[in-house]
């Protein structure tokens, strides 16, 4: 005698097919990104990394693969990049999960950038092994338009303190006005010449200038 048993796979055959699509659906987004990523396991393992990251570091993805995360972080964390995640999995606390944080990274080359790391955790479809996604944004062009605007105001400052400088070391009276003719700067041959002090003169239209000629003369006169 033989007994047969039949069981409907549909239900499970669609769901999958549905897990299927969805990871390569996961996939076709981590491999179009246009910042590197990788996925690393609880161990700081790289699982997987994006041609982003390859074209940004250097090393290819058979490279990276294997090896752990800490290899591309520079500025001296490295050593305590898996003292991070192992803090995080063992008491559940956010310090750098779920966060943007401003390192610098390593090429391959030993050059170091400024990036920005974003570190997440993903559920994974067996649920048994915890993964990781790092996503990393290229910093470089953001910090070098941040020093480019940092000179460029220590050299406003520079010129400004200069013109402040041969304004009030010239033997004439010199003034310095806005667009509006007001008054921003005095030296002190002017006070003397006008017999104010610079607040009282300072913010002031130059066209008040004859008004204190006036006086000057006045003075001049009844002495």
């Amino acid at each position: 005698m033989f007994c047969g048993f039949i069981r409907d796979l549909t239900q499970i055959k669609a769901q999958q097919e549905t897990i299927v699509k969805r990871e390569r659906l996961m996939s076709g987004i981590f491999c179009a990104s246009l910042d590197p990523l990788f996925s690393i396991n609880c161990s700081g393992i790289i699982q997987s990394a994006n041609t982003a990251a390859s074209t940004f570091f250097g090393w290819t993805e058979k490279e990276f693969l294997g090896n752990n995360i800490s290899m591309i972080v520079g500025g001296g964390h490295a050593k305590n990049h898996d003292q991070y995640l192992k803090h995080y999995i063992m008491t559940g606390e956010k310090r750098v999960m779920g966060k943007e944080r401003e390192l610098k990274a390593k090429r391959k080359d030993g050059t170091e950038v400024h990036i920005e790391l974003s570190l997440s955790e993903v559920e994974t479809s067996d649920g048994d092994e915890r993964i990781f996604v790092g996503v990393i944004r290229d910093l470089s062009r953001r910090k070098a338009h941040e020093r480019e605007i940092r000179l460029g105001q220590q050299a406003t400052e520079r010129k400004t303190r200069m013109v402040t400088g041969i304004i009030h070391a010239s033997p004439d009276s010199l003034f310095q006005i806005n667009s509006k003719g007001i008054i921003q700067t005095v030296n002190k041959t002017a006070c003397d010449t006008f017999g104010y002090d610079e607040k009282q003169l300072v913010g002031h239209n130059i066209s008040k200038i004859g008004e204190w000629s006036n006086e000057v003369c006045a003075r001049g006169s009844l002495s």
